[in-house]
C-alpha cells in the first residue's frame, strides 16, 4: 500500500508539472514607493452601506445606457484593461499584458490563466470572442459599436490564437483602440450564448439578448469576474452583493480580496433620505451636497467620519435640452431653433444656482469635456460665448422667433394664436436638479413660457428619453464623463445611441432606424462627425486635443445642450473604513482593488 500511495504521490506531481500557475494579482498594500504605499492589510467581514436614488433598469452591461444601471455592474464585472482611478493610468485587467503593433493594425491581448466566473467555470478566450464578435460586433444587439467605428467606417476584427490569447486587427490607424476595445466588460459564454440568435437555432432567429439579465433575472444567473456578485436585489428597496468567492486579486498576506463580506446599496427616495440615513450611521458612504457640508463639517469629530471637502469640480456636466424630434411640429420647430435655446441659455440664472443650489461651491461651464480631461479646451478660450443670465435678451430672441404674447394674457403663443406650453421633467429624489429646474421654470414664466415640471422615476424618466416616441419636451439631466472624450461618440456622433434630443440625426443608422428611416442631422452634425474620425485617426493626442477643441466650441455655438453650473467634488466616510482612497474620475471614492466606493475594513489592534 505504501509502494501504491508513492506511486499516486508522483502521478499527482507530475501531472502538475507544467501546469500555468494561476495569473491571479496581489495588491501591494503597504509595500513603500507604490500608490499603495499608505494602505494596510485588512480582514474579512462585514457589511458595506451606500445609498443611491434610482432603480437599475438592467443587469446587461452591453445594453446598459444609464448610471444607475452602471453602478453595480463597475462591481460585477471586468474588462482586459482598467483605468487605475487613483492615477489615471491605464493598468492591466483581465489581461496580464498587450501588445500593439508597431504600425498600429493590431493589439494582442494575454488573458490571465486560471481566473474562473463567479459560479467556478473558467474564463478563457472563447468569453472574449462571444462579447467582442458573437455580442458586440453582432448587429441583432444593442451595442455601442459607435465607439469602435474607425474613420474609414470599418470595425475591428477578432481572431483566437489560443486559449488564453486573441488578436485584434484594425483597416487603419485608431489611436483610442486600447481603451475602446480593452475596456468592454467580458461576459461568460457559457451563460448567455443561448440567447444570441446566431449561436442557437432554437431561437429562430429572434435575439433574446437584448432582454438578456434584466432586473427581474434571477441573481444566481448573473455571473461576473468582479469583486462580487449580485445577491439580491429589490426594487425601491437595495441592491444586495456578496463577495465573489473566485475574485482572482489578493492582499500581500494571500488573503483574497474584497474583504467585505457584503455589499448593500440602499435605494431611497431623494438626496434628503440619504443624508439623514448618513448623519444616524446607516449608511457609511455618502456624496454631500453644498448644503449638507455646514452640519457634517460640526458632525464629523462627533460622531467618528471624515468630510473630505475638495475645489475639484465633479466629473460630467448638468445640462437642459429640448426634444429637437418633438412630434408636435410646432414645438419640433420652435426646440430647433437657436433662438430658442438661446433664450434657454439667457434664462439660465446660473448665479442664483451656484449660489442657492450650491451655496457658491460651484462654477459655469461651457463645455461637453470635463475640465478634469486633458482634452478640455480650457475655461479662457478665445472664441467660447458665455451667454450672460438676462431676460431681456430672451424675450428679445423670443419675440424674434415670432412667439409673442398676442392676446395679453401674459403667455406668449405661437402663430396660429395657440399658448406656447411644454412639459420640464427630470429624475424625482434628485433635489439638485429639482431646483434647478424650478428656478429656470421661474424665469421662463417670467418670459411668458407656460411649463408644466414633474420629476420623473428614474427607470420612466430614462424609458422616456431613450424610446423613439418622443414623449418629452424639455429635461434636466447629466452625462457622466471619462478622461478620453472618444467614448462620448455614442452621444455626440450623428449615429449615437445616447443623442436623444435629435435622434433623426442618424436616420436609418441611428437608435431608432423605423422611427426616422431618413436622416436629418443639424448642420453641424456632420462636422462633429468628421472631426470625431480625425480625433481617431491620429496617435498624437496633441493633435486629437486640437480636434476636440474644435468639437467643443461646436456645441457651444449651436447649443444642444445648456450647461448648468457644476458642483465641486465632496466626500463623507466614517472612519471604521479602511484603505480610502479618493478618486474624483467617477465622482465617488475608490478602493484598492479599483471598484468605485468598494472600500476595505481597517485591521483592528
Amino acid at each position: 500500500m505504501k509502494i501504491i500511495s508513492i506511486l499516486l504521490g508522483l502521478i499527482l506531481l507530475l501531472g502538475t508539472i507544467g501546469i500555468a500557475r494561476p495569473d491571479y494579482v496581489t495588491v501591494p498594500l503597504g509595500v513603500p514607493g507604490t500608490i499603495y504605499e499608505g494602505f494596510r492589510v485588512g480582514a474579512h467581514g462585514g457589511t458595506l452601506r451606500s445609498a443611491m436614488i434610482a432603480n437599475p433598469v438592467v443587469f446587461n452591461p452591453i445594453v446598459a445606457r444609464d448610471t444607475a444601471s452602471f453602478w453595480p455592474l463597475a462591481r460585477l464585472q471586468n474588462s482586459l484593461i482598467i483605468r487605475n482611478p487613483l492615477t489615471m493610468e491605464i493598468e492591466p485587467s483581465l489581461a496580464t499584458h498587450w501588445e500593439v503593433a508597431a504600425d498600429g493594425l493590431s493589439i494582442i491581448f494575454h488573458l490571465r490563466r486560471g481566473i474562473r466566473w463567479s459560479d467556478g467555470e473558467p474564463l478563457t478566450a472563447d468569453d472574449l470572442m462571444f462579447t467582442f464578435v458573437d455580442v458586440f460586433l453582432n448587429t441583432d444587439i444593442d451595442a455601442r459599436r459607435v465607439d469602435w467605428t474607425l474613420p474609414d467606417g470599418t470595425l475591428p476584427w477578432f481572431t483566437k490564437i489560443d486559449d488564453y490569447t486573441i488578436k485584434v486587427h484594425f483597416n487603419m490607424t485608431f489611436r483610442p483602440a486600447l481603451i475602446a476595445v480593452g475596456g468592454i466588460g467580458i461576459l461568460p459564454r457559457h451563460k448567455l450564448w443561448h440567447t444570441v440568435a446566431r449561436l442557437n437555432p432554437a431561437l429562430g432567429g429572434v435575439c433574446g439578448f437584448n432582454h438578456a439579465w434584466g432586473v427581474g433575472t434571477d441573481p444566481a444567473e448573473i455571473v461576473g469576474t468582479g469583486p462580487f456578485v449580485l445577491y439580491r436585489f429589490i426594487p425601491d428597496v437595495e441592491i444586495r452583493m456578496k463577495r465573489n468567492p473566485n475574485f482572482w486579486k489578493f492582499d500581500p498576506a494571500g488573503n483574497r480580496l474584497p474583504y467585505w463580506d457584503m455589499v448593500v446599496t440602499n435605494i431611497v427616495a431623494s438626496i434628503d433620505v440619504a443624508f439623514l440615513m448618513f448623519r444616524n450611521k446607516e449608511l457609511d458612504v455618502f456624496g454631500p451636497r453644498a448644503e449638507d457640508l455646514a452640519i457634517l463639517k460640526a458632525e464629523a469629530p462627533i460622531k467618528g467620519f471624515t468630510l473630505l471637502i475638495t475645489e475639484d469640480l465633479a466629473w460630467g456636466q448638468e445640462f437642459v435640452t429640448v426634444n429637437q424630434d418633438h412630434p408636435d411640429p410646432r414645438l419640433r420647430e420652435l426646440f430647433r431653433d437657436l433662438r430658442f435655446r438661446e433664450a434657454l441659455a439667457h434664462a439660465a440664472d446660473t448665479e442664483t444656482m451656484i449660489d442657492v443650489v450650491h451655496l457658491g461651491l460651484a462654477r459655469s461651464i461651457w463645455s461637453p469635456v470635463s475640465v478634469n480631461s486633458p482634452f478640455y479646451a480650457g475655461w479662457d478660450h478665445p472664441d467660447i460665448r458665455w451667454r450672460e443670465y438676462s431676460l431681456d435678451t430672451a424675450a428679445a430672441l423670443l419675440d424674434e422667433i415670432g412667439i409673442i404674447d398676442t392676446d395679453g394674457d401674459g403667455w406668449r403663443e405661437f402663430a396660429d394664436g395657440t399658448r406656447v406650453a411644454f412639459r420640464w421633467f427630470t429624475n424625482a429624489g434628485n433635489e439638485l436638479r429639482i431646483t434647478k429646474s424650478l428656478i429656470m421654470k421661474d424665469s421662463l414664466r417670467e418670459l411668458g413660457l407656460y411649463v408644466t415640471f414633474t420629476g420623473l422615476p428614474w427607470p420612466e424618466f430614462v424609458g422616456r428619453l431613450l424610446a423613439a416616441s418622443g414623449d418629452w419636451d424639455a429635461i434636466v439631466v447629466g452625462f457622466t464623463a471619462g478622461v478620453d472624450p472618444h467614448g462620448a461618440g455614442i452621444i455626440w456622433r450623428s449615429i449615437g445611441g445616447l443623442q436623444f434630443w435629435r435622434f433623426s440625426a442618424g436616420g436609418p443608422g441611428g437608435r431608432h432606424p423605423a422611427a426616422f428611416p431618413v436622416a436629418d442631422p443639424a448642420p453641424w452634425n456632420a462636422r462633429v462627425d468628421e472631426l470625431w474620425d480625425l480625433q481617431a485617426g491620429t496617435f498624437d493626442d496633441a493633435e486629437a486635443k486640437e480636434y476636440f477643441a474644435e468639437f467643443q466650441l461646436l456645441i457651444n455655438e449651436h447649443l444642444p445642450l445648456v450647461y448648468l453650473p457644476s458642483g465641486q467634488f465632496d466626500f463623507a466616510f466614517y472612519n471604521h473604513l479602511g484603505n480610502f482612497g479618493w478618486s474624483n474620475i467617477n465622482g465617488t471614492g475608490s478602493d484598492p482593488w479599483g471598484v468605485v466606493t468598494s472600500f476595505d475594513l481597517r485591521q483592528l489592534p
